[in-house]
């Protein structure tokens, strides 16, 4: 009996250890979005305390956040059980620093509680901005390069045709001079 409660102790620590610490922020919201429970790299993710978070509003962990798209997620979520559901949320913190959260819920049939998977995705949100800036830049510079390419090719062109093809009439005209002297 003591192997199999030290077995069960020793299961239930690392199940604890895996959502305590997992890549992502785990938490469950009730309908009204309060946080019910969270993990450590969730709590970590909103800059908080777990402790200060259970009961709180999902919404209220940051200064700036779009309520709007995040209550008509969490409706979707709980009007369609059992269905995936994702959103991308612009939030700005307490510092004002803009920062890029991924939700991915899936809510519970039976006790009205949603699962919710919390990533931050600043860092690719600003890779691609920052794709899109040096994309831009590429275009601009191959049309500068194209614009150069076409300068250089109607000067070259005036100089075989206006100097050189003069240069060469004129040697043709010697050449018949000479030819019929």
């Amino acid at each position: 009996l003591r192997e199999a409660q030290q077995q069960l102790e020793d299961s239930r620590n690392h199940y604890a250890d895996l959502y305590d610490y997992a890549p992502v922020g785990y938490l469950t919201v009730d309908q009204t979005g309060d946080i019910r429970s969270i993990n450590l790299t969730g709590a970590s993710l909103l800059g908080k305390e777990r402790a200060l978070l259970i009961g709180k509003p999902f919404i209220a962990c940051f200064a700036h956040i779009d309520q709007q798209s995040f209550y008509h997620y969490l409706q979707g979520i709980f009007n369609h059980p059992r269905e995936k559901a994702t959103l991308d949320l612009k939030i700005s913190d307490t510092q004002n620093k803009l920062r890029f959260f991924h939700l991915e819920s899936i809510a519970n049939d039976d006790n009205n509680m949603c699962r919710m998977i919390m990533s931050d995705i600043s860092q690719l949100k600003e890779t691609i901005v920052n794709n899109r800036e040096l994309l831009s830049e590429n275009r601009r510079l191959m049309k500068e390069l194209f614009r150069i390419q076409e300068k250089e090719r109607r000067t070259l062109a005036f100089e075989l045709h206006d100097e050189l093809g003069q240069w060469l009439t004129a040697i043709r005209a010697e050449n018949e001079v000479i030819l019929n002297a």
